[in-house]
Parts: structure tokens; C-alpha cells; sequence
């Protein structure tokens, strides 16, 4: 079997190595030649990743047979388009697809399902203020079809969104952004699945955020379980089953991020992908479900016969909801900087409590402010038994990460407040 993965970014490392251990060949396609997924594949295609028809024709030319991404938003919708054109197994149509991806689609799909969102407007070039009717400030203004918090940014007047729009624009390719009222409150992410048309919830974590105004949400660590398990899980479960049921999903992952506020629950946005924070990583770690082989099987369909037996607990019937555990993954950042040297893998890992450790950044390569994800350091997955265990463990490896310049300083951004469990 032969799978075609969009993407070969550092969040898409682990599903490629997860398909070459099982056999699979992998095709990966990136538009950077330089990929580290195009490393470790197969075989390697320079394409945009946004780009639908690139990625069929990548797809036909080395004649594979399914087509998946993960860990990004807008592939979802390449995916979804070139698996359709030629007639390969795809868990969302390209309308369902477009939808999940893109902000211009999904807020009235979120009215339709009946299910609490924030109050916004859509703009464009040429806004004028009088557009904004209705909405209370602050605000905060996004892309609609953007990814890793890029071009997000919390606003206070809309003299101030008329300033910011040129540049938040950048990074929509169908020249809108959204204005929204911003509501305070905490972040949580809800991962799932749907299987023959029912869904399973898997987890529900605390999306933790740093916020260097005016941009704002640049995750920092996801946190498990959640804070607000007890009194809102049964909430995030339902708003969930509601998106589902009205989106018509029937097959593959969901992953929901929802704002807990003074009004309770709101549906912040929705990816039906698996996460980009290593979630194809942890989640097996606490729920013994292979999600990439979940994933794998659904892109290649039924008769790809895949060997699970020997990749742990596959199918959906085994685990339990909420699961055990305690875990706390760490997405570290660094001060703006040309990388010298890192410190080693090696020694993080020997840390009692950490069962994944890599360094994302290589040396000499240029880091600027940050503003999104895209700077992203590396991360780290901490497993423990209690919060307390968990949170000493967070502190010990923030005092061991290593990034440094040509003078050696360490400029590694310490987040181990924002990261600790409550």
C-alpha cells in the first residue's frame, strides 16, 4: 500500500514514521524541499500543500492509494479535494471539508447546528467601521482560512482593525478576516472521533495560551486532564455530538477548540483533523487508541489490510473516556535569535516523567518574534500520577532546554507557569 501524506512538517513526523513502521510506503508532499518529512519518506514531491491540484496530480503520478494529512488546518480541504477528483477514500466531502477550514463557511454551520459561538462580522479591504454594528469591544480579528495562529491579533477600536487588516489579510487566501467579540475566559481543546457515524470523545485538555499582545493565543502547553472536566465536561461532549450531527460526519477525527467564559462554553473554531500539538502522540499514551492507524485505515480504506495487531489497541471499542493519567506537553518557545547550538535530546529524556522530548529548530536558522506558531522550539510529553509530580517535572525540564546564540545565551522562554496544572 502506498499512502500520499500532505505535509511533512515537524507535526507530521510521527504519522510518517507510524505508516513506514507499518508497512505502508509513504509519499510526502511539502513545497519546501527541505521538509524533515521528506527526509524520512519514502519518496518526496515539492507541493504547496494548499494546492488541491498539485497534490492530485503528486498522487497520480506515484499512484497511490489514499491520501491523509495531519497536524494543520488547510491540507484538510486539499486532502478532501484531490481524494474526491480521484475517487480514493475520504472521511469529509469537499463542502464538509470547506467547512472545517475555512471561518467564512463554518460560523454559519456553527448557527446551523444551534451550538454557542462568539458574535462577529466578516470583512474584507475596504472595511468600514459602520460594518462592526452590533459588536462590543474588544475585538479580535483572524484570518478565515489561515492556520497556527497567524495574523491573529486582540483589538480595541475599529480605528485599530481598519490599522491591523492589511496585515492580517496576508494570510487569507480568499481576502477575508473575521472580527469577533472577544471573550474572556480559558481555552480547551476536544479531540475525537467519528466511526460509522458515532462519535467517540478521546480527550479534552486545557489549551494553554501566552499572549503577547496584540497578538493573542499562541499555545504554549496542552494539559490533561482538564480543569474543567467535572463541571463542563458533559457540555463539551454534547456541543460536540451537535456539530457532528449537523455537519454530516460520519468518518475521522474532530478537534474542537472551545472557550469557557462568564456564559460558559463557546465553540471558539473546528478542525475535523488530528492535532498539531502531538496529540497523535499522547492520545495513544493515555487511551491506548492508535489514532494514526485510525487515520491510515480510513485514508486507504477497507482493503488495505493493515497489520494492527502488533501497533496496540486500533479499533475504538477498547478504551475508556475519560482516560487515566495525568499529562502535561509542553510546546517551548525562544526569544528572537539565530540558533548556535542546542542542548541534547538525550539528557531530557533521562528526566524521570518525560516520555517524549525533541528540539524543532536546527543550527543557524533564524527565529523571529513570537507572534504564532510557526516559531515553535520543540516540545515535550510529561506523564505522571499526580498534577503535583507533573508540575515538578515541568520546572525540572525548563531548567534544563538549551537554545543558544553566538554569544551562548540560553534563549529558551520560560513558560513553566503557564504550562502547570491546576
Amino acid at each position: 500500500m502506498r499512502l500520499l501524506i500532505v505535509g511533512g512538517g515537524g507535526g507530521q513526523l510521527n504519522a510518517i514514521r507510524a505508516a513506514r513502521s507499518l508497512g505502508i510506503e509513504t509519499v510526502v508532499s511539502d513545497r519546501d524541499p527541505g521538509a524533515p518529512g521528506m527526509q524520512i519518506a519514502d519518496f518526496g514531491v515539492v507541493a504547496d500543500t494548499f494546492d488541491a491540484e498539485a497534490t492530485e496530480k503528486a498522487a497520480r503520478m506515484y499512484k497511490v492509494d489514499g491520501i491523509a494529512t495531519m497536524g494543520t488546518d488547510q491540507p484538510v480541504l486539499t486532502v478532501s479535494r484531490a481524494a474526491e477528483k480521484l475517487g480514493l477514500p475520504r472521511a469529509l466531502s469537499p463542502d464538509q471539508a470547506l467547512a472545517a477550514t475555512n471561518k467564512r463557511y463554518m460560523k454559519p454551520m456553527l448557527e446551523g447546528c444551534g451550538v454557542p459561538h462568539n458574535p462577529y462580522r466578516l470583512v474584507h479591504a475596504g472595511f468600514r467601521p459602520e460594518e462592526l454594528g452590533g459588536l462590543r469591544p474588544p475585538y479580535v480579528l483572524k484570518p478565515v482560512d489561515s492556520q497556527g495562529q497567524r495574523g491573529v491579533v486582540r483589538l480595541e477600536s475599529p480605528d485599530e482593525i481598519e490599522r491591523y487588516l492589511p496585515e492580517t489579510l496576508r494570510f487569507s487566501r480568499d481576502g477575508y478576516a473575521l472580527v469577533e467579540e472577544f471573550y474572556p475566559g480559558d481555552e480547551i481543546t476536544f479531540s475525537g472521533w467519528v466511526r460509522d457515524g458515532v462519535m467517540y470523545p478521546l480527550t479534552i485538555t486545557d489549551r494553554r495560551t501566552r499572549h503577547l499582545y496584540p497578538h493573542i493565543g499562541v499555545c504554549v502547553a496542552h494539559t490533561y486532564p482538564s480543569r474543567h472536566f467535572e463541571a463542563y465536561g458533559e457540555a463539551i461532549r454534547d456541543i460536540s455530538a451537535r456539530i457532528v450531527e449537523g455537519m454530516g460526519i460520519r468518518q475521522g477525527p474532530l478537534y474542537f477548540q472551545m472557550l469557557i467564559g462568564p456564559q460558559g462554553v463557546r465553540v471558539n473554531e473546528i478542525a475535523c483533523r488530528i492535532g498539531g500539538a502531538y496529540e497523535d502522540e499522547f492520545i495513544p499514551m493515555l487511551t491506548a487508541v492508535n489514532i494514526d492507524a485510525l487515520l491510515f485505515s480510513e485514508a486507504l480504506g477497507p482493503e488495505a489490510n493493515l497489520p494492527f495487531h502488533d501497533t496496540g489497541c486500533f479499533g475504538l471499542h477498547a478504551y475508556r473516556y475519560p482516560a487515566p493519567g495525568v499529562m502535561a506537553v509542553l510546546l517551548f518557545f525562544t526569544r528572537p535569535l539565530q540558533v548556535e547550538s542546542l542542548g541534547r535530546r538525550e539528557m531530557l529524556m533521562e528526566i524521570p516523567g518525560v516520555v517524549q522530548a525533541r528540539y524543532l529548530l536546527s543550527p543557524g536558522q533564524t527565529v523571529g518574534p513570537m507572534h504564532n506558531s510557526t516559531g515553535r522550539a520543540g516540545y515535550i510529553i510529561i506523564r505522571g500520577s499526580t498534577k503535583k509530580e507533573v508540575n515538578m517535572t515541568v520546572n525540572t525540564v525548563y531548567k534544563h532546554l538549551s537554545v543558544l546564540d553566538a554569544e551562548g545565551r540560553n534563549g529558551v522562554l520560560d513558560f513553566s507557569s503557564e504550562s502547570a496544572l491546576e
